[in-house]
């Protein structure tokens, strides 16, 4: 296979050569050492061949663009792939507040006081 590719030395935006290993759930899988690259989903001629990748995230895996149209189709995304970032979720402010939540959890309780 060549050179051992490491996920944990991989960096967003560097560009590689590899050859797809598998295939699961139509995902295009690059077997590394300890982990693997998913390229999302690309056709089964694909297994086997080597193509040219572009790293879009790294974590536990790294997630990559696959260069090579002929093994993709015309709505490839594998971006859907990356974990949404917490930051653009606003916080939930309604659940943080006790003394606007406490109203809710004992105006039913008889007032001991």
């Amino acid at each position: 296979m060549g050179e051992r590719i490491y996920v944990d030395e991989l960096e967003k935006g560097d560009q590689l050569t590899v050859v797809v290993s598998r295939r699961s759930r139509n995902n295009g899988i690059i077997e590394t050492g300890h982990s693997h690259i998913n390229i999302g989903g690309v056709s089964k001629e694909a297994v086997g061949e080597k193509i040219e990748i572009e790293i879009l995230g790294v974590g536990g895996y790294a997630i990559a663009r696959c260069l090579n149209e002929e093994y993709t189709s015309n709505d490839y995304s594998p971006e859907e792939m990356l974990p949404i970032k917490r930051e653009s979720i606003p916080p939930d402010r309604s659940s943080s507040n006790w003394e606007d939540r406490k109203g809710e959890t004992m105006g039913d309780l008889p007032d001991r006081m």
